[in-house]
């Protein structure tokens, strides 16, 4: 299949996939900056390396069901002491799929982050992991750290700080943020496929 593949450079405001049109090509992002946006409006970047279209979309929903919560991050702050050549951004991570940041180059970041998740545990907890990375103009962007945090449905938003470390577990820095959890109604669980 990698054989297979044509690069393609898409031009700024091309619309690859279409909600309700036909699409039978998979694209795999490799550089630049994505949005997506599904029938319910809801909008998120897409990460490098992340692949799209409907083939995609319908492949994980088969294979990881639909999404049954609405997971909001805010991030509001960030002090990395690792970060100093390049301006950080945030992947967030949710099992196979991911929604990435814009990047930011001061510590006050206040951007909000949607993403639909499916929720399994008995006690309506999620766990989802964000890795802090570091983009710089002329090389690979530089991972800077991973951290986690637990949301649940009893989350009221309130202000919670994430620390980053980075792949000998050594703290290099804390992301101040606030999440939450939501149910998704009947009709948004529906719709989520088309993501």
């Amino acid at each position: 299949l990698i054989k297979n593949l044509e690069p393609y450079l898409a031009v700024t405001g091309e619309k690859l996939s279409v909600i309700g049109e036909p699409c039978y090509d998979l694209y795999v992002f490799q550089k630049g900056s994505v949005r997506t946006k599904d029938a319910t409006g809801a909008i998120a970047n897409v990460a490098e390396g992340d692949i799209i279209g409907h083939l995609a979309t319908q492949a994980k929903s088969h294979r990881e069901g639909l999404p049954t919560h609405s997971l909001e991050i805010n991030l509001i702050s960030a002090n990395f002491s690792k970060s100093k050549n390049g301006n950080p951004y945030v992947i967030v991570k949710n099992g196979r799929y991911r929604c990435r940041s814009l990047i930011k180059s001061t510590r006050n970041w206040m951007e909000t982050i949607d993403m639909k998740v499916k929720v399994e545990n008995a006690d309506n907890s999620h766990k989802t992991e964000l890795i802090v990375k570091e983009w710089r103009k002329r090389q690979n962007h530089v991972v800077v750290g991973y951290g986690e945090i637990i949301v649940t449905e009893s989350s009221l938003g309130d202000v919670m700080v994430c620390t980053i470390h980075d792949d000998r577990g050594r703290n290099v820095g804390t992301i101040e943020l606030r999440a939450k959890l939501c149910r998704l109604s009947a009709s948004d669980v529906l719709t989520s496929h088309e993501m």
